[in-house]
């Protein structure tokens, strides 16, 4: 395996294993059960910017356990769902018996998302926390635009790598991190524990970003 793939690898099994704590959700950080009870719906920006999606075929792309794909089922999009993790599309899966919600889940690298599923899309859709962990983001595009009809489009939404390489040092915020990370020497983090703030501990906690 290259070191890319091993990167990769260690990231599924770190994601694998944050997938019950976050359908768990402990700490309300992903509104599970608001989602549960139809009180959760996309963020109105997102509507305001998607526009009516009634019909359209969107695929999610790093979708976790499928929370947004879901919502955007909610809101009348013929919907896919793709992510690596497979405990995550398990759950996805879960989900969308437990609501009714009509969805289809694939478990394949995003880079290899062309291949898994069928058709074209009108919208792509990948939001929050994906492009820190992508080793080709040219790649990464090249495959978007291959699942877009000639009219679809990408929507994007995620913190700015420029913000994300600043931490904060005596009242200051100071560049921690290279912007330029080579994909085969990406940067390692070590966290005991997952985002959201459940303490369980993490077993696979070593991450390539």
């Amino acid at each position: 395996m290259s070191d890319i793939g091993t990167f990769l690898a260690a990231n599924r099994r770190n994601w694998d294993e944050r997938v019950p704590m976050h359908r768990r959700d402990r700490n309300g950080f992903y509104a599970v059960e608001r989602f549960l009870r139809d009180e959760k719906p996309l963020h109105a920006i997102v509507l305001g910017e998607l526009g009516d999606i009634t019909g359209k075929r969107v695929i999610h792309l790093q979708c976790h356990f499928g929370l947004d794909t879901l919502a955007l089922a909610r809101h009348g999009a013929i919907v896919t769902g793709l992510d690596f993790s497979p405990a995550a599309i398990e759950e996805a899966r879960r989900l969308a018996e437990a609501t009714g919600l009509s969805a289809e889940f694939v478990c394949a690298n995003v880079y290899d998302a062309r291949h898994a599923v069928a058709g074209d899309f009108d919208i792509a859709y990948v939001t929050w926390g994906t492009i820190c962990w992508l080793p080709d983001l040219t790649r990464w595009a090249q495959t978007i635009a291959a699942l877009l009809k000639p009219d679809g489009f990408l929507y994007f939404a995620d913190a700015h790598p420029n913000m994300l390489i600043l931490e904060e040092r005596d009242g200051r915020l100071v560049p921690e991190f290279a912007l330029d990370t080579p994909p085969d020497r990406p940067l390692v983090f070590d966290e005991p524990q997952t985002y959201t703030g459940d303490a369980t501990p993490l077993t696979a906690s070593r991450t390539y970003q």
